[in-house]
């Protein structure tokens, strides 16, 4: 027996319910917002993957940014005013982080981890001077490298996580070693020579620091000397020498970095008139 079909009721009319659902997830969404600002470890945590989240977007936004710049210094040939300013970035850049590195003492152990080898200390050394001495140095060899031996063979990739500002800092730890080893022997040795006595030291130093008026001519007066000599600061050092400064002294007034440059400036005139006179 067919059922008897149903007399059609009044229309539902959804937007009459929907204010009741809305309501609920409403309630249930502040419910839940008020839990999480109610949990100081929630709250954090949230934070804290926002932060990461932001910080990785940026991380991959730089390097997206250094694959386009590598692909125009390719372009260029690594020349040009887009090279000047690029290598000039990382210039300002490598200066300013070695020299912080190296007054706090905190290159050596970031040397040590990348290369292996531990670097030799002296207390003291080395004073402000040779530190951006060293911190030059290091990043003009750097910088060569770093073009010659890592952008223009491709080692450089993004791939790899680190920007190209990053990957430079490591080549200037690799080229620091080398550098801070050659200025610390430098140094040792001029220790070594400053605490050695007069009556060791070989002739041809001996003879710089008693005086260079004694080596250019036997019987010449320090006026003649004087005449021979080839630059201006040349001849004011000796005179400052004759006239009981010691070499420290004489640096600060020439502004050369130590009393080992006034000896070596000494020096360099003594074998240029030593050779002339074996010529002449």
């Amino acid at each position: 027996m067919d059922r008897p079909a149903r007399r059609p009721g009044p229309p539902v009319d959804a937007a009459r319910l929907q204010p009741d659902i809305q309501g609920d997830i409403q309630g249930d969404d502040e419910g839940l917002v008020g839990a999480w600002l109610d949990d100081p470890d929630l709250a954090a945590e949230l934070a804290a993957e926002l932060a990461d989240e932001l910080e990785q977007l940026e991380r991959l936004r730089r390097l997206q940014a250094d694959e386009e710049l590598l692909l125009a210094l390719q372009l260029e040939q690594f020349t040009g005013r887009l090279w000047e300013r690029f290598s000039r970035e990382l210039s300002r850049y490598g200066l300013g982080v070695l020299r912080a590195w190296i007054r706090h003492g905190t290159i050596y152990g970031k040397a040590k981890a990348l290369t292996g080898y531990g670097l030799g200390r002296i207390e003291g050394w080395p004073d402000d001077q040779t530190i951006d001495d060293i911190a030059t140095d290091t990043v003009v060899a750097a910088l060569i490298y770093f073009r010659d031996k890592v952008l223009k063979t491709h080692r450089w990739q993004s791939s790899g996580g680190a920007s190209l500002g990053t990957f430079f800092i490591g080549q200037c730890l690799y080229q620091f070693a080398n550098i801070y080893r050659s200025a610390l022997r430098a140094e040792k040795e001029r220790i070594q020579e400053a605490t050695t006595p007069m009556d060791e030291l070989p002739e041809d130093r001996f003879d710089v620091i008693k005086g260079i008026e004694e080596t250019i001519v036997a019987n010449d007066t320090v006026a003649e000397a004087m005449g021979l000599l080839t630059t201006d600061r040349a001849r004011r050092a000796l005179f400052l020498q004759e006239h009981g400064f010691t070499q420290r002294e004489i640096a600060d007034k020439l502004g050369l970095r130590d009393a080992k440059s006034v000896e070596n400036l000494l020096g360099h005139q003594l074998r240029q008139l030593r050779n002339r006179k074996r010529t002449s």
